[in-house]
């Protein structure tokens, strides 16, 4: 009795295991909404519910026609021009599409798949894009400015929660910011037509244990190629058998920050292990400084790089990309921030809290402002 409503299978037979996490937010015809995907297991085509948040009834859904068993992940609303109203949807499926919805219109009939039904990139672990080398997208997006125009999507690939993900070898899987280069009323929609060829590849180029006194950390060092206008975006491919990317991405302070999972074959084990990695967002690169304190001196300085390449001890000291998790697996962490320092909390499979002292890097001070009159 103290429900306001349920929406179930019986109100659409396209639901299915609702893992995607809904969202609330304002749609143009003065509706508020919970927007959500239809989840995994539907048996049929990856779609997007717009609900009624006020009576539980569905104000659209969007079929995008792309079937095999397939399922929306959790959709990431867009307000383009600051007016608190959602004009773009973005969302993937397990087919590793990631499609944009187009939901400006006063009208729930003039809300529609945007490119005229093509999804905004399909992830493929290599061109071509086939049926066998697809990655499936099972976390929400996110989604920031690209300068000059138009904006980033950035999502990583990988399943884990249905029976044999937890296996090592299940495909390689990357992270990718692609360029959606339509601004809102651009009469002729723009889309990446290359694959992966029209994308900057950025790579883990080694990972090390740096030991500090009575601990040690474990580190990856990425590459730094710069990213043109002509680019439409960038990848990072995870290095290592079965790690995937399955939790939701942070865009902070100019940084992608997200977390990855690794699983382990070893029953007796805390299920595998996972690591945290910061990288620059408009590019992918390696960042210019620490994002990580190392060495626990509460500076960020050339103490907590390490070498370029670790088998030169001549090799230069490069900022790190990458922190091994010390408590198994972890998720998108929590942060707390102290003036120039950010405190990234995360609990693991093993029992524990990860626990990484970071660069509050751009993320300071005043952010905006808003005048009372």
């Amino acid at each position: 009795g103290d429900v306001m409503w349920e929406f179930t299978d019986t109100d659409d037979s396209n639901m299915g295991v609702a893992i995607p996490q809904p969202t609330i937010a304002r749609m143009y015809n003065g509706k508020w909404a919970a927007i959500v995907g239809n989840g995994y297991n539907s048996g049929g085509n990856a779609e997007l519910f717009i609900i009624d948040l006020e009576t539980g009834a569905k104000l659209k859904e969007i079929d995008t026609g792309v079937g095999g068993d397939n399922g929306l992940t959790s959709p990431t609303p867009v307000d383009v021009d600051g007016d608190r109203i959602t004009d773009y949807i973005y969302a993937g499926d397990l087919q590793g599409n990631m499609w944009k919805f187009d939901v400006t219109g006063a009208s729930t009939s003039d809300w529609k798949i945007d490119f005229a039904g093509a999804p905004l990139y399909t992830a493929c672990s290599a061109d071509p894009c086939t049926g066998t080398n697809r990655q499936p997208i099972t976390a929400r997006p996110e989604v920031g400015i690209s300068p000059p125009a138009g904006y980033f999507v950035y999502f990583g690939t990988g399943r884990y929660f249905a029976v044999g993900d937890n296996g090592v070898g299940t495909g390689a899987n990357s992270v990718y910011a692609i360029r959606d280069k339509n601004e809102k009323g651009t009469p002729s929609p723009v889309l990446p037509t290359g694959g992966r060829s029209t994308l900057v590849q950025q790579s883990v180029l080694n990972e090390q244990y740096l030991t500090f006194g009575d601990y040690s950390e474990g580190i990856r060092v990425t590459t730094n190629y710069p990213i043109t206008e002509g680019n439409d975006g960038w990848y990072l491919d995870l290095p290592t058998s079965g790690e995937r990317q399955v939790s939701t991405p942070i865009l902070r302070g100019g940084r992608l920050i997200f977390t990855t999972v690794i699983p382990s074959g070893d029953q007796c084990s805390a299920g595998g292990e996972s690591w945290l990695m910061e990288i620059d967002a408009l590019s992918g690169s390696r960042l210019a400084e620490s994002p990580f304190d190392l060495n626990r001196d509460r500076s960020f300085d050339i103490g907590d790089f390490a070498l370029l390449d670790p088998n030169d001890p001549d090799s230069p000291l490069v900022p790190v990309s990458g922190r091994k998790s010390t408590q198994g697996i972890i998720k998108t962490p929590g942060i707390v921030t102290d003036d120039r320092i950010e405190y990234k909390f995360a609990s693991g499979s093993a029992g524990g809290i990860d626990t990484t002292i970071e660069n509050a890097g751009k993320q300071r001070g005043r952010q905006s402002w808003r005048e009372i009159q």
